[in-house]
Parts: structure tokens; C-alpha cells; sequence
């Protein structure tokens, strides 16, 4: 008799945890999200999991002369890697953006392309266990053309003018030779 009383009072016992809205920690569907479940950070069309969270320390944002933010978002959960690299390609493809590589294995690349940017998630586990998503996303470059004027060293890469190749044999990308010059090499 005594055993159940002591069961009666346990069973009262957790559906009056149930009626407290305390969900049951061994339950699968009280801790899995949804593969739609995203917010956005500072890219407006790059989905992040709600089971991951910004490392802000660890991004960077630039903005480039036409408003486009470039750069990385960093971050951190502690989720299957597999899961979410499923998520993610998913989740890019309804906002628009293209896959067009993948590399996996214990570091997972995936490379997408929308309008006029690329956009690169990587993904890896630290030291802790967590796995970390860096997205990366860049504008891309017209021409192939890099300017490099912006930085210390000076140097400009610039494409050649309209009435074709520069001939000379050491220069024969295509790109001027002048001060302050360097060819793209290929």
C-alpha cells in the first residue's frame, strides 16, 4: 500500500510540474528547433540557426562605397555539425542564394553566390566541443580587377584600355605598366 501512495504522489507530483510549464529535459521535441528557425545579423539575407549564437568579437563588417555590407559573422553553438551544414545549405537556398561548392570533412566549406556577392560558410568544432559557423560574404569584382590603392604598399591593378593588350612580353595580362602598377598574374 505504501508503494502506491508513494507513486500516486509522484505522478501528482510531475503533472503538477507539467501544469508549471517546465518542460521534461529528456523530451527530443522540447529541444530541437525547426530548420526554419533563423535570425539575421548584419546580412539581411544570410539565415544564422537560433541555436547559434554572434561571436562578436570574433566578425568583422565593412561597408563597401555603395552601402553593400561585406565581411564575417562568426558563430557559436553547441549543435551537430552535420545538422547544420544541412540547415544552412537549406536556409540559403529559400533566401535566394545559390550553392555552387562544398567541400566536407572535419572542416566543412560551402560557397554560394547571389546578385553581385559570394558568400562562404565554414564550418569546424573548437577545443570545447562547440562548432563554430564563419560567414564570410564579399562583393564580387568587376573585370578581375584589384585596387590595391587603399593600402599601405600603393600598388594599383588596374585593367588595360580599350585598344587591347599591352605588349610588352612582361606584361601580358592585359594590365597597364605604369607607376604604381602591377598585372594581375593568372
Amino acid at each position: 500500500m505504501k508503494k502506491y501512495c508513494c507513486l500516486l504522489a509522484l505522478m501528482l507530483l510531475l503533472q503538477g510540474c507539467a501544469d508549471m510549464g517546465i518542460s521534461n529535459p529528456f523530451d527530443k521535441q522540447s529541444t530541437t528547433t525547426s530548420i526554419n528557425d533563423v535570425y539575421f545579423d548584419e546580412f539581411q539575407d544570410v539565415p544564422i540557426p537560433v541555436d547559434m549564437s554572434v561571436v562578436a568579437d570574433q566578425s568583422t563588417i565593412s561597408v563597401t562605397p555603395d552601402g553593400t555590407k561585406v565581411g564575417l559573422v562568426t558563430a557559436k553553438g553547441r549543435v551537430d555539425k552535420l545538422s547544420l551544414t544541412t540547415a544552412t545549405i537549406h536556409s540559403m537556398g529559400k533566401h535566394g542564394w545559390s550553392l555552387r561548392g562544398m567541400v566536407r570533412g572535419p572542416r566543412t566549406m560551402q560557397l554560394y553566390e547571389k546578385d553581385s556577392r559570394y558568400a562562404v560558410c565554414y564550418f569546424y568544432e573548437d577545443v570545447l566541443s562547440q562548432v563554430l559557423m564563419e560567414i564570410w560574404v564579399v562583393s564580387t569584382l568587376s573585370d578581375g580587377a584589384v585596387n590595391l590603392s587603399n593600402m599601405s604598399s600603393g600598388l594599383v591593378m588596374t585593367p588595360s584600355s580599350s585598344t587591347g593588350p599591352v605588349t610588352d612580353p612582361g606584361m601580358g595580362n592585359g594590365f597597364e605598366s605604369s607607376p604604381g602598377t602591377v598585372p594581375l598574374q593568372q
